[in-house]
């Protein structure tokens, strides 16, 4: 059996634990595999991620009640491109206060590859709310691996809003062949019941 073998050989190197990825699109059935795994004692399959193509966005997310999210009008969504640099001083403020020195969530790394159609800002008025920062990476897939909103504006909506203008701006951006990726943490439940 290959995933015998192959947790046998890591195990002999070292590796304490084990981690499998399968891309299941929608209509895969993954019976067969499921069913190895748990006769080999592996912890049960978790959904981490989506991916998604840009058409699938116009079929499919456009009818999703999120996606033509309406914000209140002391809220505004601003471009990457089109912050100000009392707005990027205010994140990097909130990143250092915020965060606690954890830098995951920080909208200044790898800016190199920052994917700017969808790469947003929330503000409220004058402050900056949250952002949703997208990187396209060497494949052509756009991962959105940063949302974050401040603790005081984590109300319905928000990161809707974040999100949906995230995908119009990809789908604006007009390469058909752009593919979206949304990696949603396992232990996010509330995320994993959004999408």
């Amino acid at each position: 059996d290959m995933i015998q073998a192959l947790e046998n050989n890591a195990r002999s190197l070292g590796a304490a634990t084990l981690k499998m990825c399968l891309i299941k699109r929608v209509n895969d059935a993954f019976n067969d595999i499921f069913s190895v795994l748990e006769r080999l004692a592996w912890d049960p399959p978790q959904l981490t991620s989506y991916i998604i193509n840009c058409e699938d966005y116009k079929q499919t997310f456009s009818k999703l009640p999120w996606y033509n999210y309406k914000l209140s009008p002391n809220y505004a969504i601003v471009n990457w491109k089109d912050r100000t640099d009392a707005q990027v001083k205010q994140m990097e403020t909130l990143d250092r206060e915020d965060h606690g020195g954890d830098t995951y969530y920080s909208p200044f790394l790898e800016q190199d590859d920052v994917y700017v159609p969808g790469t947003f800002l929330l503000t409220y008025k004058d402050e900056v709310a949250g952002w949703i920062i997208s990187r396209r990476l060497p494949s052509g897939v756009i991962f959105r691996y940063r949302l974050y909103l401040r603790p005081a504006f984590r109300k319905p909506g928000k990161a809707s809003a974040l999100i949906s203008e995230s995908c119009k701006g990809q789908i604006a951006d007009g390469d058909p062949n752009l593919i979206s990726k949304f990696s949603i943490d396992a232990s996010n439940p509330a995320l994993l019941r959004f999408y």
